[in-house]
């Protein structure tokens, strides 16, 4: 356990003691020197739709669907076009493309602001998080993640769900800020991504050594382009 003000938390990570990094008043940081991973700590506690409500406007903004197009392109080139998971779907920007390519999707998604333009799609939507919805083991040839872990108490076990649903020789496409990037390397804390929704800030590294602790192979990461907020 931690609180804004203490210089030593907890990792949620590996749950080693971790310094205290950085305190801007409504969220702390704090970095493991065992594995890395950079844990942050809220003033206030947040419910899940307060995590998630800035991902979940309104009015969303357009989707990036050409980006998406893509990356299920090059997923359909490994697995085909089979049944995909997309957790912590949103709005459903993913899943309108993904549907329209011809896969059977299934999302899940906690925040009420998110689940009605959701349904709409047509999806089989479970209104959770992953855990709850108890899908069998191997039952997804893919499982999309964007944005979504950096908002977790608990990576590992999330990561290690998304793992154990997911077939043998089936993808996972995950996405998240780069705690490493330029962007927070000139900002510091005043980096627009740090933000009391969030209670994790990954590395390449970091990332890699997760996916490869819970089983997967074959990884890439890759970083791209500049936040210059």
């Amino acid at each position: 356990m931690r609180v804004a003000g203490a210089h030593v938390g907890n990792c949620r990570m590996c749950g080693a003691e971790a310094p205290l990094w950085g305190d801007r008043g409504d969220v702390a940081l704090f970095r493991c020197d065992r594995c890395g991973f950079v844990s942050g700590e809220p003033r206030e506690k947040l419910s899940a739709e307060d995590r998630y409500r800035a991902y979940c406007p309104s009015v969303p903004p357009p989707p990036p669907e050409a980006r998406y197009g893509q990356w299920l392109a090059k997923a359909e080139g490994l697995v085909g076009r089979g049944r995909l998971l997309e957790v912590g779907a949103g709005s459903g920007g993913f899943v309108r493309v993904a549907l329209a390519r011809g896969w059977k999707v299934d999302a899940t998604e906690v925040s009420e602001s998110g689940l009605q333009a959701l349904r709409a799609t047509g999806a089989a939507v479970f209104a959770g998080d992953l855990a709850s919805g108890h899908y069998a083991d191997a039952q997804f040839d893919l499982v999309v993640s964007l944005e979504v872990i950096e908002h977790l108490r608990a990576p590992l076990e999330h990561v290690w769900e998304m793992w154990r649903v997911t077939r043998p020789g089936g993808l996972l496409i995950l996405t998240t800020p780069n705690f490493n990037g330029l962007s927070r390397r000139c900002l510091g804390i005043r980096w627009r991504v740090i933000d009391p929704e969030h209670l994790g800030y990954f590395t390449p590294l970091t990332l890699l050594r997760l996916l490869r602790d819970v089983g997967y192979n074959s990884i890439q990461v890759s970083a791209r382009s500049l936040d210059v907020l």
